[in-house]
């Protein structure tokens, strides 16, 4: 038995000395791996799906050629790095670059926008507004000014834009605690603004529920503070019955 013991002693003594069995500190795991790179991918791509080209998987849409492979993103968001696209985003037409990212939104397949502020020709230069739904988010502060510098830029519109105004006094007060003008002005603002005559297919009853969510209220919470904040515009329309978007 002892001589069996020291035979495997010697053998794993004599294993330890290989270089074969010895674990170095600075050997790197991946080494024996090439990083793969963009051509790398595109010639995978066109093997598996068995085409001659990257064009003939390329997305058609109505402002262009989209590339779903391509990597050459640029930052979209110059504050936020790590913000997603969504279907709906939101842009603020006071940005200075706020038509370059509209048009990279656009590009990269959103089909939904939400504009603030006022219309001008340097913020909206190049948007194909009859392909997407245009929500005009209206301002509190300059409701009247707002409301009709949006309606002018409607009317000057020869194709048919499908969209809403979105006008929601209450939010204000209910997340600052302030009215813009007063309860009474706020109130009789957004009645002449929802009964003009002008842009029906434009007109909602909006209501920012997102205030209720962000105080933590439970889901039963939620949707009974949204319809209490609903309630109060369907008081002031004086209307039991009527179709709500």
């Amino acid at each position: 038995m002892i001589s069996i013991w020291l035979k495997i002693q010697v053998l794993l003594l004599s294993l330890n000395k290989s270089d074969n069995f010895v674990i170095k500190e600075s050997m790197d795991n991946w080494g024996e791996f090439t990083e793969p790179t963009l051509k790398n991918w595109e010639s995978k791509i066109l093997k598996d799906l068995k085409t001659n080209s990257l064009e003939s998987i390329y997305w058609n849409s109505s402002i262009g050629e989209i590339n779903p492979v391509s990597n050459s993103v640029k930052e979209i968001n110059p504050i936020n790095s790590s913000a997603q696209l969504k279907i709906n985003s939101e842009f603020d037409l006071g940005n200075e670059i706020a038509n370059e990212q509209i048009l990279f939104a656009l590009k990269c397949g959103i089909d939904s926008i939400i504009f603030k502020g006022f219309p001008s020709f340097s913020s909206l230069n190049g948007v194909m507004h009859e392909i997407i739904e245009n929500h005009i988010l209206l301002s509190n502060e300059n409701i009247t000014e707002n409301y009709k510098e949006w309606s002018n830029w409607l009317n000057s519109k020869d194709k048919k834009i499908e969209g809403t105004f979105r006008y929601d006094p209450l939010f204000k007060f209910t997340s600052q605690g302030i009215w813009s003008e007063s309860k009474t002005e706020d109130f009789k603002n957004w009645s002449l603004f929802y009964n003009s005559s002008e842009h029906e297919s434009f007109k909602v009853i909006y209501v920012d529920g997102s205030i209720y969510a962000n105080a933590l209220a439970n889901p039963i919470q939620e949707v009974a503070f949204i319809a209490a904040h609903l309630n109060e515009y369907l008081k002031k329309l004086k209307i039991k019955k009527k179709s709500i978007k």
